[in-house]
């Protein structure tokens, strides 16, 4: 919206984004958030919630969180394994 993007350019971005996974939040999910938000907030250095969300999915389902923004993400280092 912001780009005024014309209806092909928003078509192509459809088609890309169908081509990549979705993760379906589930109980296990959860948890494994609250144990990293809990954990953050008693070091007194809480995440952004969507952060811990894709930090949570990655170590739910036991893969590496691939990311530029590894600073982002260097607190959850013990839970899961960062790519760069």
């Amino acid at each position: 919206m912001v780009r005024r993007w014309g209806d092909a350019r928003r078509e192509l971005l459809e088609l890309w984004i169908a081509r990549r996974p979705v993760i379906s939040y589930d109980r296990e999910i959860a948890a494994r958030w609250g144990e990293l938000a809990g954990t953050a907030q008693q070091r007194g250095r809480p995440k952004p919630q969507n952060d811990t969300r894709i930090a949570a999915c990655c170590v739910r389902h036991d893969v590496p969180l691939v990311t530029l923004n590894t600073s982002d993400f260097k607190d959850f280092k013990r839970q899961l394994c960062v790519a760069s």
